[in-house]
């Protein structure tokens, strides 16, 4: 019944590290936390009732962060790196697993790797 969104582009061409929570029953959107940089065009995945954020741009960059957010203490913690940076990527969950497909990589150029992740006792 609510939807995340992490960091992002504003108007300005600025990334932000707000993370705002919509709520589908009341309408309302609020800002109810801070990632540690601000980060855009970041992918996410749901994994053991955690929302993983993969990846992303900072600065214009291409990152290999990946970030762990617990809904229910509203808390972000780093929890790794992917194997090569990338942001624009398609992400999916699929039986306790997270994948993060192709994306603009550390070069500026499109990239057609696979990159999964997985969290002891996760389930799908």
């Amino acid at each position: 019944d609510r939807i995340y969104a992490f960091g992002g582009e504003l108007g300005s061409g600025a990334d932000t590290p707000d993370i705002q929570r919509f709520d589908i029953s009341t309408g309302q959107t609020s800002v109810i936390g801070h990632l540690q940089q601000p980060v855009s065009h970041a992918s996410a995945v749901v994994l053991d009732g955690s929302i993983y954020l993969l990846g992303g741009r900072q600065a214009g960059a291409a990152t290999d962060r990946i970030l762990l957010f617990d809904p229910a203490h509203g808390v972000v913690h780093a929890a790794g790196r992917l194997r090569s940076p990338v942001f624009d990527a398609a992400a999916a969950t699929a039986s306790g697993v997270g994948y993060l497909v192709g994306g603009i990589g550390g070069q500026g150029t499109s990239v057609n790797s696979v990159q999964a992740l997985s969290v002891p006792g996760a389930v799908g």
